[in-house]
C-alpha cells in the first residue's frame, strides 16, 4: 500500500471499511493488554471517562470498557463500517458510544479523564497532527492523561523496505521530536517517552504520556513516611 500521507479522507475511510474482514480475524493479543497494562499503572478507575482514538471494531475498546466499568467510552474511528461492527459485536458494552469522525472537528459535552490513541497516529497524516492535538486539548481538563502506543519508526522504515504490502493505506515513521512540537503547541506536556519491545528485538513500538500543561508550581516536601522510605533505600541500596 501507498505509505504517504496525500490520501483524501474518502479514500481513507474506504480503505479501512475494507479492513474490517482483516482485522475480525485478530482477537486481543499482547499489544492490547500491554495498552491496558499501561493505562492501569497511569491510574486508570472505574470511574474515569475515556477517549478512544481509531477504535477500529472495538477490540481494545471491549477491554477499556471493562476497566471503566462505573464509567464511560466515547470510541471513536473514521470508517462507518467499522463502527457498525463494533456496535454488532460488543452489544454487552453499554457503557460505549460510538461514534463515526475523523477528529478534526470533534467535540465533546464533557472533558475526558484518559484519552488513548492505540496504534493510530501513524496512520493520520503527519500534517494533521497539529490539529489533532488541538481537539485533543480542547476535550481535556487539568487531570487529563494522553496515552498514545505507535511502531517504532526503525520497524516501520523496514517494513516499507522489505514488507510495503503490510503497510496500510497511511503508514508513517514518527519521529518524537515532530510528535513533541505539537503536543507542546497544543498545550500538552511529556510525562514519559519510551521504546520497548514486544513481539521483535530490540524495539519494535513505541509509547507516550502526556498530561495537560499547568502553571509551575512549588517543590512539595515529601511526607514523613515517604521521606523515610527514601532514606532506607538510599541507606541499604544506594
Amino acid at each position: 500500500m501507498d505509505a504517504t500521507n496525500t490520501k483524501s479522507k474518502e479514500e481513507i475511510e474506504t480503505y479501512y471499511d475494507q479492513y474490517v474482514k482483516r482485522q475480525s480475524q485478530v482477537g486481543v493479543n499482547a499489544r492490547h493488554r500491554s495498552i491496558i497494562n499501561l493505562l492501569k499503572k497511569e491510574g486508570m478507575r472505574s470511574k474515569n471517562c475515556v477517549l478512544e482514538v481509531g477504535c477500529g471494531i472495538g477490540t481494545l475498546t471491549s477491554l477499556i470498557a471493562k476497566q471503566v466499568s462505573n464509567g464511560s467510552v466515547v470510541a471513536c474511528d473514521i470508517s462507518p463500517d467499522s463502527i457498525e461492527f463494533a456496535e454488532k459485536r460488543w452489544p454487552k458494552a453499554t457503557n460505549v458510544r460510538w461514534l463515526v469522525t475523523d477528529m478534526l472537528d470533534f467535540v465533546a459535552e464533557r472533558p475526558f479523564d484518559y484519552i488513548v490513541l492505540p496504534d493510530v497516529l501513524e496512520h493520520i497524516p503527519v500534517a494533521q497532527h497539529p490539529q489533532l492535538f488541538k481537539t485533543l486539548r480542547a476535550v481535556s481538563h487539568e487531570q487529563t492523561l494522553v496515552v498514545a502506543h505507535f511502531p517504532h519508526p526503525k520497524g516501520t522504515e523496514w517494513s516499507r523496505e522489505h514488507r510495503p504490502e503490510k503497510l496500510q493505506i497511511i503508514d508513517q515513521c514518527l519521529r518524537a521530536d515532530e510528535l513533541m512540537a505539537n503536543a507542546y503547541a497544543a498545550g500538552f506536556v511529556l510525562n514519559r517517552f519510551e521504546s520497548y519491545s514486544l513481539w521483535e528485538e530490540p524495539y519494535d513500538y513505541q509509547r507516550f504520556v502526556l498530561s495537560v500543561d499547568r502553571p509551575a508550581e512549588g517543590p512539595r516536601v515529601k511526607s514523613k513516611f515517604r521521606r523515610f522510605l527514601t532514606e532506607t533505600c538510599l541507606k541499604y541500596f544506594g
